[in-house]
């Protein structure tokens, strides 16, 4: 045996690593156990919503059949029971739609502008730099 000292670092530098992969296995283990029950647990709230929708949907007459729609010009039950000059209230805020501020459309419309002169200038460079080639290419033929 060489020296008892190298062999007991080597020791518990390899037992480190086996601790550490053996740690790191445990811990992915736990996540893929984890996803495996958050999975079958929203499968299982897909089916029981599907199959007590229906019962709950049909007993408190919340389906509509095509003869229950309303038809064109009629007013609806909301509708009806609102008071006058209040707007009606429905299920869900309007959705607007983001806008630009007038500073800052007017910023992009100075950039574009500024990049358009800066590819013109350059295209114009390119011309000019090609330009006298072409011009002693056709003097030399």
């Amino acid at each position: 045996m060489e020296d008892p000292t190298t062999l007991g670092i080597n020791l518990t530098f390899f037992g480190t690593l086996g601790i550490g992969l053996l740690m790191f296995l445990g811990v992915f283990l736990a996540f893929v156990i984890t996803l495996l029950i958050a999975g079958a647990g929203r499968l299982l709230a897909v089916v029981f919503t599907a199959l007590f929708r229906g019962a709950a949907g049909a007993s408190k007459g919340l389906r509509r059949t095509p003869e229950s729609a309303p038809a064109a010009g009629t007013i609806s039950e909301a509708a009806a029971d609102a008071k006058p000059g209040r707007p009606l209230r429905t299920g869900r805020p309007a959705r607007r739609e983001p806008q630009l501020s007038a500073d800052w459309a007017a910023a992009v419309e100075r950039a574009d502008a500024r990049a358009r002169d800066r590819a013109k200038a350059e295209a114009a460079r390119t011309a000019r730099a090609q330009r006298p080639d072409q011009e002693t290419e056709r003097k030399a033929s």
